[in-house]
């Protein structure tokens, strides 16, 4: 009779550690759903939540005068994809989040026969060097009201083929047609600059 007393109790508590596991199991799966607008009883989810501080955050820096997501005729990032007709890249500088926006960093510029690819390699110092004595030079020279000359650049243009691209090269994307490409998660370029970390 004791010993089938200690059985019903080792099950009974069983039974209950059971219920216990399943039903805390059920409520860590409904709080993780943000599929829901609201659970049952009226609450919001994480997700909602998320959503509406990253919204609200955006609303006092947009009150503050701040741009909460400014226009972007380009996007710049380290590509990740190299395919015949586009690369797919992450966009580096936008403050998005892919659950209030939309979309993510990840972002794809498609490449036609009027994409100019270029790669932009840094000047040799010495060269580099020159061409500012020669800027400043001319800025010297300026005369009241005039033109100031063109700054040079560190850069040395060369244009190249989608094939010469590479997977980890950075990437400047810019839209056709000065098209805002701050939420497009893929977009024709007109211009393609690359700059590569290696050599």
């Amino acid at each position: 009779m004791h010993a089938y007393s200690e059985k019903s109790a080792s099950r009974y508590i069983l039974v209950t550690l059971a219920v216990v596991l399943f039903v805390t199991a059920m409520v860590l799966v409904i709080l993780q759903n943000t599929s829901f607008k609201t659970t049952g009883f009226g609450i919001k989810t994480y997700g909602d939540g998320y959503v509406d501080g990253f919204t609200k955050a955006r609303e006092l820096a947009s009150q503050a005068g701040l741009p909460s997501l400014p226009t972007r005729q380009a996007l710049s990032g380290t590509i990740t994809d190299v395919a015949t007709d586009s690369v797919t890249f992450t966009a580096m500088g936008l403050v998005m989040d892919e659950r209030v926006d939309g979309v993510g960093l990840t972002r794809a510029a498609y490449v036609t026969k009027d994409t100019v690819i270029v790669l932009m390699s840094l000047r040799p110092a010495e060269e580099m060097q020159k061409l500012q004595q020669a800027f400043a030079e001319q800025m010297g020279k300026l005369k009241p009201g005039g033109s100031p000359p063109t700054p040079p650049s560190p850069f040395v243009a060369k244009e190249i083929a989608l094939t010469d691209v590479q997977t980890g090269d950075l990437v400047t994307a810019f839209s056709t047609n000065q098209e805002d490409v701050a939420r497009a998660e893929s977009f024709y370029a007109s211009r393609l600059e690359i700059r590569r970390t290696r050599r």
